[in-house]
Parts: structure tokens; C-alpha cells; sequence
């Protein structure tokens, strides 16, 4: 992964004078930096869950949020190789209360697998079946596919054996299946979901199914997290004074850029310290 986006960097400065050219090196880099970020995520998740302190911090996530955080991540990744993402937009998804980095990562996990599996040229489905809403839960199941014959019947074998297991000490130690797929169900596991794989041979697909059971958002938390885009939260500080806190130069100037494009006033500090004096 270090490798491919430092190849991505090296692409686009050649790249310098076509700005599609580079924005397309800059959607790969984007790609990238998902995944790796993913990889460090498990990476502390496996810790944490090991030694006991894993935590799952509830928040409010709408559809909205699902579609930008992990559809248009997914359209992304299949669109590098020529791959065709197909779904339909949903018109039942009401406001939930998840753990929003571990949700999205069972999808980011499970997508990255099946996109790299998938050969150019085939398609990935995408769909939320048998939804109901029952004891103010969200209960549904969310379907990946692909009409690409990609698994062996010893992989198949493989991945129905992880999915099976119902045991943390199993799920860790079950051999011949890809990383990412085992830390999906570990995730799955902790939410009090399951996984499934299927293969529907009539129709040509092998399917992932995800079953989750989400609670729903309170009606006090669906007025006040009524879904905003990144646009939105910085359209409302525009006019205004911030006070950017940042030790690390290159994230610093990364944040003014972002700050004063949109109309912001920044005063910057470099530490805390810094921060205190300049309030007083």
C-alpha cells in the first residue's frame, strides 16, 4: 500500500499540467489513505478487544451518511479498476444510533476484499433487504454482490467457516481467509450481527450478507442531528474567527487552506500553551 502511493505521488507530479489526470491520482490517493487508515483501525480495534477495552461509541447516522461513507468510498475504488457498482437509492433507512467508524468499517472491509477479488469489466450489487423496524430496531439485511466467479470451492469453504464461528478465539485463529474479512466479523460479532456467504449459481452471484440489528436514534436526536454535509458545517462558520491548534505543521496548513477557502478567519497556535496565551 506505502508502495502504490508513493508510485500515485510520483503519477500525478508527472501529471502537473492535466488537472483531471490529477484528480484522478488524487481519488487513487484517497483510496489508499482509506485503507490504510482501516489497517491501522483494526490494527488498535484487535488490541482493545484482546485486553478487554473495547468500547462502541454511539452516534447518529443516516442514510446520508452511509452513502457518502461507504457507497460513493465503494463507486470509488470499483471505478480504479472499471468496475461497475449498481444500487438503487433507498427510501426507508430511518435515523440510527451506531458506532459510525466501526459500521462503516465492516463495509470498507468487506467492499475492499470484493473489489480486489472482482476481475474488470463485471459488476458489484449492492442492496438493503427484509428491513423492518421492531422493539425500536433497525433490523435489515445489507447485501454485496458480485457476477464475477471468483471463489474456489476451498475458499468458499473457508469464508463460511469464519462466518460460522460465534467465538472471539476462533474468529481470531481461523486460517485461510483474508485479514480484512476476519476483522468485518469481529465487528459484526461485537454489534450482535452475522455474516453470511452465499452463492446463487442460477443467477451467477456470490453474495456477503450482512445482519444487522440497529437501535434507532431518538426523536431529540433526530432534530438536533439533522444530516449535514461537510459544505454545510463550514458554510456556517464562514465570517467567523477559529482558533487552529496544531503542532504538526503539514496538518496545520493542510487546515488553513481548508479554513480560509471558506471564508474563515484563522489564528493559529502550534500547542496548547500557545492556545492559553492567546486568550488572555
Amino acid at each position: 500500500e506505502l508502495n502504490s502511493l508513493l508510485g500515485t505521488i510520483n503519477l500525478a507530479k508527472e501529471k502537473y499540467n492535466s488537472p483531471k489526470d490529477v484528480l484522478h491520482y488524487l481519488g487513487q490517493l484517497n483510496n489508499s489513505f482509506q485503507a490504510l487508515t482501516g489497517i491501522f483501525n483494526n490494527i488498535i480495534d484487535i488490541v482493545q478487544i484482546e485486553t478487554g477495552a473495547f468500547d462502541l461509541k454511539q452516534d447518529s447516522y443516516s442514510y446520508e451518511d452511509f452513502v457518502k461513507l461507504v457507497l460513493e468510498n465503494t463507486s470509488s475504488m470499483c471505478m480504479d479498476k472499471k468496475i461497475m457498482l449498481r444500487y438503487k437509492r433507498e427510501e426507508f433507512f430511518p435515523l440510527l444510533m451506531v458506532d459510525q467508524q466501526r459500521f462503516n468499517q465492516i463495509f470498507y472491509n468487506l467492499t475492499y476484499f470484493l473489489v480486489n477479488a472482482t476481475s474488470s469489466g463485471k459488476e458489484i450489487f449492492f442492496s438493503i433487504e427484509d428491513k423492518q423496524v421492531r422493539n425500536n430496531l433497525f433490523i435489515a439485511n445489507f447485501v454485496f454482490s458480485t457476477n464475477d466467479n471468483i471463489f474456489s470451492d476451498e475458499q468458499i469453504k473457508s469464508l463460511q467457516t469464519l462466518f460460522e464461528k460465534e467465538n472471539l478465539r476462533e474468529i481470531y485463529n481461523c486460517d485461510g481467509v483474508n485479514l480484512v474479512l476476519i476483522i468485518a466479523k469481529l465487528y459484526v460479532f461485537m454489534l450482535n450481527g452475522k455474516i453470511k456467504f452465499l452463492q446463487d449459481k442460477k443467477a451467477g452471484l456470490s453474495k456477503f450478507v450482512i445482519s444487522l440489528s440497529v437501535p434507532l436514534a431518538k426523536k431529540s436526536t433526530q432534530i438536533k442531528s439533522e444530516p449535514k454535509n461537510y459544505e454545510d458545517s463550514f458554510a456556517s462558520l464562514a465570517g467567523k474567527k477559529v482558533l487552529l491548534v496544531e503542532d504538526n505543521y503539514l496538518n496545520r496548513e493542510i487546515c488553513l487552506r481548508q479554513l480560509e477557502s471558506k471564508g474563515i478567519e484563522v489564528v493559529q497556535a502550534v500547542d496548547g500553551q500557545e492556545a492559553v496565551n492567546i486568550f488572555k
